[in-house]
């Protein structure tokens, strides 16, 4: 099952469990993420840094998002410190329900800029932004 980060961490919240993120750079990885926590019954996040999307290429991207469909156990996949927006816009677009973007590099106003846009372009299409805080009831 296929969801945002900020609706799978709400729920680990209000149930007290963690939820692990495992950078992937290739197949034998995902597969074994995925059988490991299939038979364990946990959510997981699938976190891709942009030097590793470089790698796996988007192809593989689309595999995950196939693969969460046919699971039973949320899934993430989220995109670990997108450097600029086009990044963070090439994974929303590549089906990414996550993002991050690490402006940690540029003066604080323009890491508030850019937080904010990105805020914007991903809540427009119900992905999450990492740094958000869950919704609590």
């Amino acid at each position: 099952m296929l969801m945002n980060m900020a609706d799978l961490l709400a729920v680990a919240n209000k149930n007290y469990f963690a939820v692990p993120a495992f950078n992937i750079s290739d197949y034998s990885m995902l597969n074994g993420i995925f059988e490991a926590s299939e038979e364990k019954n946990a959510p997981l996040i699938i976190a891709i840094h942009p030097d590793e999307l470089k790698f796996i290429g988007v192809e593989m991207v689309k595999a995950i998002i196939e693969k969460a469909y046919k699971t039973k156990l949320p899934v993430c996949i989220h995109l670990d410190h997108g450097a600029d927006f086009n990044q963070v816009i090439l994974a929303i677009q590549n089906g990414f329900t996550s993002v991050m973007i690490d402006g940690s590099a540029l003066p604080f106003e323009e890491n508030i800029a850019i937080c904010k846009k990105v805020v914007e372009a991903a809540h427009a299409v119900n992905v999450s932004v990492e740094g958000e805080l869950p919704n609590r009831e």
